[in-house]
């Protein structure tokens, strides 16, 4: 269901999604919210899970964000009680609402594949410069190095459990020993990357510009009709902020 879209109308959703976020105040347009983001959950079929495993690392900070905002406000602020919970309770639901469609988005949009949307725009342009092009390529090979960095750490992380090596008790202690493994393993990426530029000096990179696309992604009538639905959803925004 997401391959059907072009990423590049998503990043526009979730532009819209935020500023009017942003701009919502009443208890009503946060309902409106919810209810789209789970209409875009089930339409284009994202687990929970995921989302939930996105949101883990930052959603612990939230009761504590919320009670430093309560302490400070009421020590050093000459705003009543009331005012002060009130304000505490639209911050705290607009940033579980970002934290939120900002997962769920993440979730439907690939990186690579966006960067595969920009470079069919460009080359539907037809200018050519090689500093554009050598972005891209850059950008695509960053995309490329974490999850690379990644895989050589859980590949020496079941090497130890293979070899019979203590396991760290908790995860400072995993993270000091993952931090002694760093040097070597962006050593050994770094090498790669050398490879890797003289492999592609090899196969003449850079002499035809713009470079084709394997995979161009285009819009399609489906990017139309959500992108339709999104202004259609703006209108709406502006009409009831009137009543």
């Amino acid at each position: 269901m997401i391959l059907d879209y072009n990423p590049l109308t998503f990043v526009f959703l979730i532009i819209v999604y935020m500023f009017s976020l942003f701009s919502s105040n009443s208890i009503s347009h946060y309902i409106i919210h919810l209810i789209l983001l789970i209409l875009f959950k089930h339409f284009f079929g994202i687990s929970i899970l995921s989302i939930v495993k996105r949101l883990r690392p930052t959603i612990v900070f939230l009761p504590l964000m919320t009670s430093l905002y309560l302490i400070f406000s009421i020590l050093f602020s000459l705003q009543p009680f009331s005012l002060i919970v009130e304000q505490a309770f639209k911050s705290i639901i607009k940033i579980s609402f970002l934290l939120g469609s900002t997962a769920l988005f993440l979730e439907m949009i690939s990186s690579l594949r966006l960067m595969d949307a920009i470079r069919t725009q460009w080359i539907n342009l037809n200018i050519k410069s090689r500093k554009i092009e050598d972005f891209f390529q850059l950008m695509e090979l960053s995309l490329r190095f974490f999850p690379l960095v990644v895989s050589e750490i859980k590949i020496l992380i079941q090497l130890d459990k293979m070899l019979g090596c203590s396991k760290p008790k908790n995860k400072m202690a995993k993270i000091i020993k993952i931090s002694d493994l760093l040097p070597s393993l962006f050593i050994s990426c770094l090498r790669k990357a050398s490879q890797l530029s003289q492999a592609m000096e090899f196969r003449g990179y850079g002499n035809v510009l713009p470079r084709t696309i394997a995979k161009p992604i285009n819009f399609s009538y489906k990017d139309g009709i959500i992108i339709i639905l999104t202004f259609a959803f703006i209108l709406g925004q502006l009409i009831f902020a009137k009543l």
